[in-house]
Parts: C-alpha cells; sequence; structure tokens
C-alpha cells in the first residue's frame, strides 16, 4: 500500500512525522505529506512529492493514480485541488 499524507503546513505539524513513521511500521510505502498551500516543509519531501511538484496539473492527476491511499491531515479539506486528483 501507498500513502500519501495531505496537510496544512502550520496545522499540527508534529502529526506528520508520527502518522509517517506508522505508515512505515504497518509495512507501507510512505509517499511522504503533501501541502496543501504549495509550500512544504523540507521534512515532507519525497521522491515522489517531488514529482508532484514538478508535475502539470493534468500530469499531476496521472501520478496520483499511484496512491492506495490519502490521510487527510488537519487543515487539509476536500476542496484543496489535490483531492480532486485522487
Amino acid at each position: 500500500m501507498r500513502v500519501l499524507l495531505v496537510a496544512m503546513p502550520g496545522s499540527f505539524d508534529a502529526l506528520v512525522p508520527t502518522f509517517r513513521e506508522g505508515v512505515a511500521a504497518a509495512g507501507a510505502t510512505d509517499l511522504g505529506a503533501w501541502s496543501v498551500t504549495g509550500d512544504m516543509p523540507e521534512a515532507w519531501a519525497t521522491d515522489f512529492t517531488a514529482r508532484l511538484a514538478e508535475a502539470s496539473e493534468e500530469a499531476r492527476v496521472d501520478i496520483l493514480m499511484e496512491v492506495d491511499a490519502a490521510v487527510m491531515m488537519p487543515g487539509a479539506t476536500v476542496g484543496h485541488p489535490v483531492y480532486a486528483g485522487l
């Protein structure tokens, strides 16, 4: 299982590493955390989130097809564009 966290920086940031550790401990693939604001803490980044950041909106939808589960963290809403892509 490939898991992406979707979060708003500055809103419960301490939860992100805890959730990412839990994903890895469960044997799933940690795809990192995607920021709904565009500005992302460096610690959230992975190769996957770098590909998302560099992609056009159309290409981003194709990349998001690789995600098996997305976790909406505090501050993220269904109105953020990443959810339309998912």
